[in-house]
């Protein structure tokens, strides 16, 4: 069964992405000679980070749809943007 609860103010949902920053991601994407694994990635997850804030961008104002977070795993585990967020 799917899960069907409508996204709100009331009740928002959290998206937890989990980015590789190990040494492999300074590669070239297979077929592309200019672009490395984590240009790729980090293009990809700023478009769904600007998506997700339309998102919830209304009348100049913001509202809390969403929660994010951004962990980055390599050599070592941790949050992937820096500054603090609230």
């Amino acid at each position: 069964m799917a899960y069907s609860v409508e996204v709100s103010r009331r009740n928002p949902t959290c998206f937890l992405f989990l980015v590789d920053q190990s040494a492999s991601m300074n590669d070239r994407m297979p077929g592309d000679t200019t672009q490395s694994k984590a240009d790729f990635v980090a293009t990809a997850v700023n478009r769904i980070l600007h998506e997700l804030i339309i998102r919830c961008s209304k009348n100049m104002e913001i509202y809390r749809y969403f929660q994010v977070g951004v962990i980055g795993y390599g050599a070592t585990v941790g949050p992937a943007l820096p500054g603090n967020f609230t």
